[in-house]
Formats: structure tokens, C-alpha cells, sequence
């Protein structure tokens, strides 16, 4: 069975009391990764496992993802991959 990427989607309802003097209350975004990023943890894992601990380069695991219809650019998998091995520095 191949692997399958699902969108996950997040719903933030906004809510408004006329008596508050606050106004509007929505609830905060979920902590990730990669702040005011869209991959999720899993996401990050799956490609760090594929490139270094499968040897396959960003270029590959683009066409790979491409191919399941998500279009994403070697460079924004190179952020990724900075970005996610600097909270991995302290192992």
C-alpha cells in the first residue's frame, strides 16, 4: 500500500461578546515545528528519514511528492530540512 498525505485543516472560530470590552476571541494557532509553517511533525520526519537515512536527495522526494499531486520546490524542502535540524542540534 503506498503511502497517502492528508491536508490537515484546522478550524479557529471566531467569537464575539457585545457586553466584553475585549471584542473578538479566536483561539491561537497549534505550536508547530516550523512557526507559521504547514508541514507537520510527521511531514518533517518523512522527509528528514528520506534524505538522510534513505540517501534520497530533495530533487527525488519532490517528483516523488509531485507525482501525489503536492507541488513543492526543492528550496522549500531545503528550509524545511534547515529549519528541522536545528531543533534537532541538541541530540
Amino acid at each position: 500500500m503506498p503511502a497517502q498525505l492528508r491536508v490537515r485543516v484546522t478550524i479557529r472560530p471566531r467569537y464575539a461578546c457585545r457586553r466584553c470590552e475585549e471584542g473578538v476571541h479566536q483561539v491561537p494557532t497549534p505550536a508547530r515545528a516550523i512557526p507559521g509553517g504547514l508541514p507537520t511533525e510527521a511531514l518533517l520526519a518523512q522527509v528528514l528519514v528520506a534524505k538522510y537515512g534513505d540517501g534520497l536527495p530533495l530533487y527525488r522526494q519532490a517528483a516523488i511528492l509531485a507525482r501525489q499531486g503536492i507541488n513543492l520546490d526543492r528550496s522549500t524542502l531545503c528550509d524545511w530540512v534547515a529549519k528541522s535540524c536545528w531543533w534537532l542540534r541538541p541530540l
